[in-house]
């Protein structure tokens, strides 16, 4: 199809899509509702949180009229702005971890279902097909361009606000820790739920760092898979609190059973599993409140002796070679 015949389907598809697209403003709230509604039902993170789900309707909302508007008019979508509530939505995805994968799924979705809602309203209105096809790839087209440009700067929000909440809920996890430990009158519960870990159980103080960082790939991740090794080797059945305190070494609580102190070939066999460069220094058990300082306490004592015993022998070390090199000159 050529010629006249051709410009005459483009016109007519192109007074389809304005006519589709004014069409929404009186079904606006229907067509975001239905989105609400499947879109939730994709993302299980969403259930049951009703702020969350205000501020999906709001997102779908906006976007639904933005795009639609855009397209109504044929205003170019390289300029476009991702309109505020889908902006908020981001931010508070991302305060609550729940993966970004959830939000670019929602946009690939609701692009899905717009498009397939449009397929049927221009069937019901458009009685050439050829008409139809064409009004329906104009309007894919846009939803692309649209999607594309609108779910990256949605994204970069994302990420923008998860560095920014990370570096708080940091801060305010550090100093939920030191005041715990300094014994300074703390809420409990408040404290749990800051450091994500139980504080009325017992507990396991570890030490934790490895002797040569820079010749070690990740040894903050290498600290952390053996934290949860010594939990699996305890029989722990809660996950343990691993905290860093610099780019080799690190605090960890590990929630035992009991009063009783951990085998020490247990735990032996599992510092043998990752490298004679780590080590560990272990506090006695300890339960509730008090025990968490205590063993934690005890294990800082005992990473305070063996760093000075390793100083000790590596000093010794270095006057027996001097001495052995000595021997060896030829007497005057």
């Amino acid at each position: 199809m050529t010629g006249p015949e051709a410009d005459d389907v483009a016109e007519r598809a192109a007074a389809r899509v304005a006519d589709i697209a004014g069409s929404t403003s009186s079904q606006l709230d229907d067509v975001a509702r239905m989105l609400q509604v499947e879109l939730a039902e994709s993302i299980p993170e969403l259930r049951g949180d009703r702020l969350m789900l205000d501020l999906l309707y709001a997102s779908v909302e906006s976007n639904v009229k933005v795009f639609f508007h855009r397209a109504q008019y044929g205003l170019a979508l390289d300029a476009v702005e991702a309109p505020r509530p889908a902006v908020e939505y981001a931010r508070r995805l991302a305060q609550r971890e729940i993966s970004s994968n959830a939000l670019l799924r929602a946009y690939r979705l609701g692009q899905r279902r717009v498009l397939d809602w449009v397929a049927g309203e221009l069937g019901a209105v458009e009685p050439d097909a050829r008409v139809c096809f064409a009004a329906l790839q104009l309007l894919q087209d846009a939803a692309f361009a649209y999607i594309d440009r609108v779910s990256e700067q949605v994204v970069e929000e994302y990420e923008t606000e998860r560095e920014r909440w990370l570096a708080n809920r940091s801060t305010i996890r550090s100093a939920t820790l030191a005041a715990l430990l300094a014994g300074e009158e703390t809420d409990v519960a408040a404290g749990e739920r800051v450091l994500g870990y139980r504080l009325r159980q017992g507990h396991l103080g570890l030490v934790l760092w490895v002797e040569e960082p820079a010749a070690s790939a990740g040894p903050l991740q290498r600290l952390g898979h053996l934290v949860t090794a010594i939990g699996h080797e305890v029989g722990s059945d809660a996950a343990p609190l691993f905290v860093p305190q610099d780019h080799s070494l690190g605090w960890a609580w590990v929630p035992v059973q009991g009063g009783g102190s951990p085998d020490p070939d247990r735990l032996a066999r599992v510092l043998r599993e990752v490298g004679d460069d780590v080590r560990v220094a272990v506090g006695a058990v300890g339960a509730g409140l008090e025990g968490f300082r205590s063993t934690h306490r005890a294990a800082l004592r005992a990473h305070q002796v063996a760093v000075v015993a390793a100083d000790r022998a590596g000093a010794g070390h270095r006057v027996r070679r001097r001495r052995r090199a000595g021997c060896g000159r030829p007497r005057r």
